[in-house]
């Protein structure tokens, strides 16, 4: 949507790049005067996404869902009625939940009945010092008010008193009495319970002076705390509650305005964020939406293109301009005019004031024979003014959208030859014709030293004038032998011939594979001024190669098994011969043993506690032995060395000992 345009300012800002460039663009983005694309107020498309969300949230038992659902049902103009269920079922413990379920109930004319329980937990939150729980307990006890329960007024009589102590001398309002934070939304939620606290009509002089002075007094540096979030922070959330907040306070006191640029820029922002994703801020949007529809102070208008004729051809209808409301409704009769239209390089305008006519059915369309003017293929900005016959329309200045007029994309003189090098000069061997879209006229055969040449013109269907297209390609491909090769056309910069080479030659065994048989050729032509690209099968070319075909591997077969080669054992000594040497080792083992029995060596075995570190010393050893044993069986190096060292330490101390001791008996018995 186009409004009255607004200038806006990036402020300089501390901190980093990034963020100061994402505050710059996101004010340009706010700036409307700075947008140059074309958008659509709130439409069907955005109509039937908000009554989706609805429908599916309105079977929910989440009184915020309820809410949320019946709110948009209401701002369409819709039946609310499908949230009943949910609110009977909804939970009403706390002053959110509350106040949720009552205010769907209430939208939607559900018959619930408050509980007293319900009440007083409204009553508590209304009374506190936090301004979300005042919100919800007073906008809850309203909604229970308008369903039959009887609201006893005086028990909100220091509420107002509450709230203008939360609103800051610039114009920022806090969470809560006891906290310096805020957020932008509550400006206008303060406005709204403020407002609903007058309709209530228990106001003594001291909260009435309250009102006045530090709510409604205040309301200027509310506003330009809001122009500064504008151009700083904005949301959909903090406009929609400023601005609902504004309106209701409107209803208390007249002196309650806001500034029509104000205005303007906060709608401007609304609908270009119309695509909520969530049922909560789809209502938050709508409310704030119908608040821009139905403000005393201005009306902002909206002159969009619909988004189908962005996009011309020549078979299409005339171009459609709307003339709403940002709900897309109906708002005045009016007079729109094409200021100018202005090719995209600028240097040729082929159309100046011409008025657009009225449809007769739709009374928000107007229409223009924009074909009327002979256009070529591309892009023209279309400028357009527009005035209302009915008064305190906010309207949009010069309205400048971006069309493209797309041609039909035609080829002709295509001619594909066959050319042999010799001497260094391409000499044509064989040529064929073709008529766009039929195939060439005769069926070529090229050489795996030949090269192809393909050349054809581009035509503008509507002009019917030589058309350099953006792109165009020529295709080379097998399905047989799975090949496909994409080559580059191009012009020269003194003629309108595009033509492409395939050169065989080179990419025989490279591309190709010396697969010879028959290729099909196809010429691709694309460009963003055309409605659609050609894709063209100019015809067959058999290619036949002098050199034998090699056969592609398949990637996909299974390989050859690998078989290990293993070295011969080296050739071993009878059994006889091992098992001889065996019994020959034992025996001299068997020998030792005897010798030593009868020779009386056992004599040095030391006595007490030397023959205990001896059997322990022994012990040890053994286990080493016992160790390396298993290193051959079970165990792997790294347990090996593990369990050695823990046996090799104690084998040290306890063997010094053992060997100390026999020394010590040797002496004993040399005396």
């Amino acid at each position: 949507p186009f409004f009255s345009k607004s200038r806006k300012k990036c402020r300089t800002m501390k901190g980093a790049l990034f963020t100061l460039l994402s505050l710059c663009l996101l004010a340009s983005a706010i700036a409307i005067e700075d947008f140059t694309g074309v958008t659509e107020s709130y439409g069907t498309a955005d109509r039937a996404h908000a009554l989706s969300l609805a429908k599916s949230a309105s079977t929910s038992t989440r009184g915020v869902d309820l809410y949320s659902a019946a709110s948009i049902f209401q701002s369409l103009g819709e039946d609310a009625s499908s949230v009943c269920k949910g609110v009977s079922k909804a939970s009403t413990s706390t002053a959110e939940e509350a106040a949720s379920v009552f205010s769907a109930a209430a939208i939607a004319g559900c018959k619930v009945s408050p509980s007293a329980s319900a009440l007083e937990v409204l009553y508590s939150a209304a009374t506190s010092r936090e301004l979300a729980s005042i919100r919800h307990g007073v906008s809850g006890l309203q909604a229970a008010k308008s369903l039959g329960a009887k609201v006893d007024a005086s028990r909100l009589q220091d509420v107002i008193s509450t709230v203008a102590d939360m609103i800051d001398e610039d114009g920022t309002v806090s969470n809560s009495a006891d906290s310096d934070e805020f957020e932008e939304e509550n400006a206008g939620i303060a406005l709204q319970i403020a407002a609903t606290l007058v309709g209530f009509g228990s106001l003594d002089d001291i909260e009435t002076s309250k009102l006045n002075e530090n709510i409604i007094g205040k309301f200027g540096m509310m506003k330009k705390h809001m122009a500064d979030v504008m151009e700083e922070d904005p949301s959909v959330k903090s406009f929609s509650s400023f601005l609902a907040g504004a309106l209701a306070m409107h209803a208390v006191d007249n002196s309650i305005e806001l500034d029509t640029d104000q205005l303007d820029v906060m709608a401007e922002f609304l609908t270009s964020r119309r695509h909520a994703g969530t049922v909560e801020g789809a209502a938050s949007l709508l409310k704030g939406l119908k608040a821009v529809a139905s403000n005393p102070w201005s009306h902002p208008t909206v002159l969009s293109v619909e988004s189908s004729e962005l996009s011309l051809t020549k078979k299409s209808e005339k171009l459609r301009v709307h003339f709403t409301d940002v709900f897309s409704n109906f708002i005045s009769p009016a007079s729109v005019t094409l200021v100018e239209a202005v090719k995209e390089d600028g240097e040729q305008t082929i159309a100046r004031d011409v008025a657009l006519s009225a449809d007769g059915k739709d009374k928000t369309l107007y229409l223009l024979d924009f074909f009327r003017f002979q256009p070529s293929a591309g892009f023209y900005t279309l400028t357009f003014h527009v005035e209302p016959e009915s008064d305190g329309l906010v309207i949009p200045r010069d309205v400048s959208i971006t069309v493209k007029v797309a041609t039909s994309l035609k080829i002709e003189e295509a001619t594909v030859a066959v050319r042999e090098v010799k001497s260094g000069k391409r000499v044509q061997v064989n040529e064929a014709k073709a008529s766009f879209p039929s195939a060439m006229n005769k069926a070529l055969v090229a050489k795996g030293d030949n090269d192809i040449a393909i050349s054809f013109k581009v035509f503008d269907g509507i002009a019917n004038t030589a058309f350099k297209a953006e792109q165009a390609v020529v295709r080379v491909y097998s399905n047989e032998h799975d090949v496909e090769a994409i080559f580059v056309a191009s012009t020269s910069s003194n003629s309108d011939v595009v033509t492409a080479t395939v050169a065989v030659s080179l990419l025989s065994e490279r591309v190709f594979k010396y697969r010879g048989g028959e290729y099909k050729v196809e010429v691709i032509v694309g460009d963003s001024r055309a409605d659609k690209a050609i894709v063209w099968a100019i015809g067959t070319v058999k290619l036949e190669f002098a050199k034998a075909a090699i056969k592609e591997s398949n990637k996909l077969a299974p390989l050859d098994v690998i078989v290990h080669q293993f070295r011969q054992p080296e050739k071993r000594p009878a059994e006889v011969i091992s098992m001889a040497f065996t019994g020959v080792i034992v025996l001299a083992f068997a020998i030792f043993v005897v010798k030593v029995m009868t020779t009386g060596n056992f004599r040095l075995f030391p006595g007490g506690m030397g023959s205990i570190f001896d059997l322990m010393f022994h012990a040890i050893l053994a286990a080493m032995l016992g160790v390396l044993v298993l290193y051959f069986f079970q165990f792997n190096i790294f347990e090996t060395l593990f369990y050695s060292a823990i046996l090799g330490l104690p084998a040290v101390f306890i063997g010094n000992f053992a060997l100390s001791a026999i020394a010590t008996s040797r002496y004993a018995h040399s005396q």
